[in-house]
């Protein structure tokens, strides 16, 4: 316990007379007391597990660090979220599980930092995790906060290693053992040595011997000091170490014998050690050599150029890399030769592309398509960026229960429409050829409480549809704004808390703007400082919100199915942990092979209700009516009664013998806006009420019909020769021919005439 404490103290450096401690823990409701003590942390006591402790990286006496954390609050399968920590990352990001079973991602530095620098590197580190793995930070927990004062430490973290699971895990997502830790953190700028912590026996989880040889031929061309018996004890199934005839000093001199061959040269270790490291840990790292032509041939195997982008996308990383990040990353291998881009697009072995999608029907990588076969796509090759979660059906796996909580929540009728929509997007390979995979309308989930269940039903979604293929939390204006590329790669979308700003006219913008993404069957996104590219559209959606009006409804809105989530903060909240629901969603969104077989084998559909109208609910015509201001229902009610100003009116106010208040109105079924809102601040009907022409737009639209040439408003000419644009409100007759069937002099004379016999049509 001695050495294990004076080393762990040396790795979580940080606050010298200042510590947070965890006074209480309710697992099932994540409830929690902390209380911080003005005193040196006691380090063995936290490991020892009496205490449950927290530190801030911050000296407070040179308001230097050590280390930055950042908080993930959300819960991830282990082995992929650990795997794309260290693929997408970077093998310097030490990946934790909390005390709550979320994430924490830890890097620690090579040498002391400022506390305003290492701050500024946690927001970077933020800001890649947000654009690299998708995913929202805990910004709260991010650690170092920059303190008020010299003598301050700023925010605490909970330590890791105070409890059973929370530990640093393998890129295997393997829990490590503190010791195990101490190895990684120690090599941890040598992936190589550090990719084998915690693995098993042969085959792909462990291969034992071709770890130690690769670790060997890395230590005969590069410079690192590891002793193969120190790699050999971190293992989580070590090879029999004890004497001179054992496993491990039998494998140990095969291996010190075979590496001096002269044809185990660096070339040979470029190109092995990376497919080790993809079969062992998931991903293949770039690895430092000073050989150009060493390196060629494994980055041409690693990357596929993609014309419509003009970029290069990198199989490791999963990314899009422009030329000059890949020309920077390789500067220094290149010592005057041409571009590394210049040596990859002349490769003859370099793989090629039109174009790229996300199509869950056809398999990763590379793939031809024919003329026809994908709506927004030509003939040729493209890329199909789709991650294959490769999730198995289990019948065996329990999921009842999670089905039994949003049958609760939404309705059994609109619990069963979300799992056929489910069933449908599962179905890829079976929908190819039909008339595709993209549903023609999407799902609002409404509700006034938080914390009913949307945020862990996009969880189980990504669970079961793959990490990298949903976004679990986009805000609205990441999806409509300039430069949006997060549809990119995605096979589901959930916009979550959508609140729009209080203008109708803008948020009916935003709204069409969004509705539009739902059925085009392509997409022009904007990669920032790259033309605008086309790709075909395949994504589906899902909007939560907690607003009154998530987005602008229409009356005639065919893309939004509407559920609106009615039940009371103390009924979900006993639902979700006195019931223990919330457990049995958890359990879902580790392991949802079982809601798998069930939405495939027991759930039917009729394919046509994708591409059909939304389905409709009472809850869409609440929404619908919650997004007309006052002044658009009462003018709707005043047209369909052909009252004023859709009907004649004199009105006439008289105080004593003057006439304070005159008008008459002659309604001849169309308006000019100008002159409408003129007369209705006129109006006593109206008075104090404040109309602006943009809501007078809004009503006409709304009420009136489109001209025989397709437009709002049309021309006509006054008397006067004056001419202005006019609303058809009414399609009324006069004398056997339709107010439509003028011409711009008719309508003229028509609009200025009191004395013409008008009827409705």
């Amino acid at each position: 316990m001695m050495h294990s404490t004076k080393l762990y103290s040396e790795i979580f450096t940080g606050a010298l007379n200042r510590y947070g401690k965890l006074t209480y823990w309710n697992e099932v409701t994540g409830e929690k007391d902390l209380y911080e003590e003005k005193r040196p942390i006691p380090i063995e006591d936290h490991l020892s597990r009496k205490e449950y402790l927290g530190r801030s990286p911050v000296n407070e006496e040179t308001q230097m660090c050590d280390w930055l954390g950042i908080d993930i609050d959300i819960k991830f399968n282990a082995r992929g979220f650990c795997s794309k920590v260290w693929s997408e990352l970077g093998t310097q990001y030490f990946p934790f599980m909390t005390l709550n079973k979320r994430w924490r991602i830890i890097e620690f530095l090579d040498e002391p930092m400022d506390v305003k620098l290492v701050h500024q590197r946690a927001k970077e580190l933020q800001e890649r995790i947000k654009k690299e793995l998708g995913i929202e930070t805990d910004d709260k927990a991010t650690t170092p906060t920059i303190p008020g004062d010299e003598k301050a430490v700023g925010r605490w973290l909970f330590l890791p290693y105070g409890c059973d699971y929370d530990t640093c895990y393998s890129p295997s997502g393997k829990p490590l053992t503190i010791d195990q830790f101490f190895f990684r953190h120690k090599y941890r700028n040598h992936p190589i040595v550090i990719a084998g912590i915690g693995i098993g026996g042969g085959g792909k989880d462990g291969s034992r011997g071709n770890h130690l040889y690769y670790v060997e031929l890395y230590k005969k061309h590069f410079d690192c000091d590891v002793e193969l018996k120190e790699i050999n004890q971190n293992y989580g199934t070590p090879l029999d170490a004890d004497g001179p005839f054992s496993k491990f000093e039998k494998e140990q001199k095969h291996i010190l014998k075979s590496v001096e061959k002269d044809n185990y040269n660096k070339e040979y270790f470029l190109n092995g050690a990376p497919g080790w490291m993809k079969d062992t840990c998931g991903f293949k790292p770039y690895l430092d050599a000073k050989g150009f032509s060493a390196i060629t041939s494994a980055i041409t195997d690693n990357h596929i150029y993609v014309q419509a982008r003009t970029d290069f996308y990198e199989k490791d990383t999963n990314q899009f890399k422009s030329k000059e990040q890949i020309n920077d990353w390789w500067q220094s291998k290149i010592k005057g030769k041409k571009s590394m881009t210049g040596e990859l697009l002349s490769n003859a072995d370099l793989v090629k592309v039109r174009s790229y999608l996300t199509h869950p029907g056809l398999p990763p990588g590379v793939v031809s398509i024919t003329r026809g076969m994908i709506k927004g796509t030509s003939e040729g090759d493209y890329l199909n960026i789709y991650d294959d979660p490769q999730i198995i059906p289990n019948n065996n796996i329990e999921w009842k229960r999670f089905d039994e909580y949003y049958s609760f929540l939404l309705g059994p009728d609109n619990w069963m429409i979300e799992k056929q929509k489910l069933a449908f997007c599962l179905r890829a390979k079976e929908e190819l050829y039909e008339l595709g995979i993209k549903v023609q309308w999407f799902s609002i989930w409404h509700s006034v409480v938080q914390g009913v269940g949307k945020g862990l039903f996009s969880q189980v979604v990504q669970s079961l549809f793959g990490y990298r293929n949903v976004a679990p939390n986009v805000k609205f204006k990441d999806m409509v704004g300039n430069h949006t590329t997060i549809i990119e790669g995605k096979q589901i979308i959930f916009l979550n808390e959508v609140v729009l700003e209080n203008n109708t006219a803008k948020t009916k913008v935003l709204s069409n703007e969004f509705k539009d993404l739902i059925t085009e069957p392509v997409l022009w996104i904007n990669p920032k400082n790259k033309p605008q590219i086309e790709i075909p559209n395949l994504c589906n959606f899902w909007v939560f919100s907690n607003s009154d009006t998530p987005l602008y409804i229409e009356d005639d809105d065919r893309r939004a199915f509407v559920i609106n989530i009615k039940h009371s903060k103390q009924t979900i909240n006993y639902k979700l942990i006195e019931e223990g629901y919330k457990n049995d969603i958890l359990k879902v969104i580790d392991d949802p092979s079982g809601f798998k077989h069930h939405l495939l084998n027991d759930i039917t559909y009729d394919r046509d209700m994708f591409f059909n109208d939304a389905p409709f609910t009472q809850d869409k015509q609440e929404l619908i009516d919650s997004n007309k201001s006052e002044f658009l229902q009462e003018m709707e009610a005043r047209h369909e009664a052909m009252e004023f100003p859709f009907g004649y009116r004199d009105e006439v106010k008289m105080i004593g013998m003057t006439n304070d208040h005159l008008f008459t109105w002659h309604y001849r079924g169309m308006l000019n806006k100008l002159k409408l809102r003129q007369m209705l601040k006129q109006s006593e009907d109206f008075k104090g009420v404040f109309i602006s022409l943009n809501d007078i737009d809004i009503v006409l639209k709304k009420l009136s019909t489109k001209w025989p040439n397709g437009e709002w408003t049309k021309q006509i000419v006054l008397a006067s020769g004056k001419r202005i644009r006019v609303y058809c409100t009414h399609p009324l007759s006069f004398e056997g021919d339709y107010i439509t069937e003028l011409t711009e002099g008719e309508l003229g004379e028509l609009y200025e005439n009191t004395d013409m016999n008008l009827r409705f049509r």
